[in-house]
């Protein structure tokens, strides 16, 4: 039952997006602190889980139409990766941190 297991879910989630913004920092793609880590990555789980269901709930006539698709990947998950991918300064005392372009 997804009920009984959804918390598990989560956080594997979250641990993936925690792996995800760790290998990006060894790499040098990006500078972020240990604590930004752990704030993003359970910012980025709870925005690709319940992302459907705040489209919904926004405009449920349509959210589940055709047209409506493409909501999902051209909402604010773009204006997040704007923020994520910008050219600004990195920043490591934010909560949504800037990548520095190597």
């Amino acid at each position: 039952h997804l009920e009984t297991h959804f918390h598990a879910v989560l956080e594997r989630k979250t641990h993936a997006f925690r792996l995800m913004l760790e290998s990006l920092a060894a790499a040098g793609l990006m500078r972020i602190s240990p604590d930004n880590i752990e704030t993003l990555s359970a910012s980025m789980s709870v925005m690709v889980t319940y992302w459907l269901s705040y489209e919904y709930v926004r405009n449920p006539r349509q959210a589940l139409e055709p047209a409506s698709a493409g909501l999902a990947s051209t909402g604010s998950p773009t204006a997040f990766r704007a923020r994520i991918f910008s050219d600004g300064p990195a920043s490591s005392t934010v909560t949504t941190p800037r990548v520095e372009h190597t």
